[in-house]
């Protein structure tokens, strides 16, 4: 797990800093090509889990695995990912940019799910 970790401080901080090698007038498009593939990485993993949905396979790893986690609640899960994003890029230098979009949003998301 810490090695994932270390991988999502690496892509953060070189997609940054490569944004930051562009002149100017380039980094509207990258900003806009980032932001395509985010939303195209979205859109597959919408379709993906619509397909997973619909199928009745009994050994499905991704239907199944909410069963490892015992009886939790959405928001217990989104509360106990935040920490574990902290715990886990806790350990590399302050200086380097940490993921901010999916954080912000289950942040954001947070006070919408029932506490129970």
């Amino acid at each position: 797990m810490q090695e994932e970790g270390r991988h999502i401080i690496f892509h953060v901080n070189w997609v940054a800093y490569n944004q930051a090698k562009l002149p100017y007038a380039g980094r509207p498009h990258y900003v806009f090509k980032r932001g395509l593939a985010m939303w195209l990485q979205a859109l597959s993993r919408l379709k993906t889990a619509l397909r997973i949905k619909g199928t009745a396979e009994q050994d499905n790893f991704t239907m199944n695995a909410h069963a490892q986690f015992g009886d939790i609640s959405p928001r217990q899960f989104v509360e106990l990912c935040l920490r574990e994003n902290e715990k886990r890029l806790a350990p590399y230098d302050p200086r380097l940019l940490r993921p901010q979009l999916v954080p912000s949003i289950a942040r954001a998301l947070l006070p919408t799910l029932p506490k129970a």
